[in-house]
């Protein structure tokens, strides 16, 4: 199971540079707006199928430096996961369509578990990344993240974690 989630990120960043050979140049500029869309649905997740969608808004501050608002939903058979909060990016000028970037956020956790076990908590999270442009206003974003939160609100293994660590890949688009 694991291995076909690896080869379907690898296939995915491979089709994603090959089409990105033609794209022109990166809206990174202050100014630009920028909404992204990040989901995935897994059949066998933790004691069965898990839904997340995020969705996003940022503003480029500076060039190369990102401020924006995040909302996540997490949907599950052991329990649901609600989040909100802010984040902040800088990009690394490289020159390419593949943009670098590393970042942080802040966000209020709420976790409801079908038993009954319900928990909000403050979460900080690190992230790593890359947005490869397919088009001028359009990236494929591919990034790892590690958050921790103030109390165990993160569904692993049917019970909860105050830890997170996950890759998560969408699409971002400029304006």
């Amino acid at each position: 199971m694991e291995n076909h989630i690896v080869q379907r990120i690898v296939a995915s960043v491979i089709a994603g540079l090959c089409l990105a050979v033609s794209a022109p140049a990166v809206m990174l500029e202050e100014g630009t707006q920028e909404i992204q869309v990040n989901g995935s649905f897994d059949f066998e997740g933790l004691g069965g199928s898990v839904l997340d969608l995020g969705l996003g808004w940022g503003y480029f501050v500076r060039d190369y430096v990102e401020a924006g608002l995040l909302g996540e939903v997490t949907l599950s058979d052991p329990g649901d996961s609600y989040s909100i909060g802010g984040f902040g990016e800088y990009h690394f000028d490289i020159e390419s369509i593949v943009v670098p970037y590393m970042g942080a956020g802040l966000s209020l956790l709420m976790t409801d578990i079908q038993n009954g076990d319900d928990t909000t908590a403050l979460a900080v999270s690190g992230l790593a990344g890359a947005k490869i442009y397919l088009v001028e206003n359009v990236a494929l974003d591919i990034r790892a993240v590690l958050s921790i939160a103030s109390d165990d609100v993160y569904i692993a293994d049917d019970e909860l974690d105050n830890w997170d660590a996950r890759f998560e890949m969408g699409l971002r688009f400029y304006y």
